[in-house]
C-alpha cells in the first residue's frame, strides 16, 4: 500500500528530500484524501510510535532487507 514514494516532501523536516515513505493516510470527509509522506530518518522514527501503523513497519523491513542484500 506504501513505500518508497521516490523524491517528496517530508513533512517533518519541511523540505523536499530525495526518498520519502508514505508513513500515513490522511481521509477526508468529502473530496479525496492524501498520503503524507517523510524521509526514512523521521520514518523511522514515527514507526517506533505506538500508534503508528504495521504496514509502515513492515515497508520499512523490507527496505531494510533491500539494502541488506536480500
Amino acid at each position: 500500500m506504501s513505500g518508497v514514494a521516490g523524491a517528496g516532501y517530508c513533512l517533518p523536516c519541511g523540505e523536499r528530500r530525495a526518498e520519502t515513505v508514505v508513513v500515513a493516510l490522511v481521509h477526508a470527509n468529502s473530496g479525496p484524501g492524501r498520503a503524507v509522506e517523510a524521509c526514512l530518518p523521521h520514518a523511522r522514527e514515527y514507526a517506533a510510535a505506538p500508534e503508528a501503523p504495521q504496514w509502515l513497519r513492515d515497508d520499512l523491513a523490507v527496505l531494510d532487507a533491500l539494502d541488506a542484500g536480500g
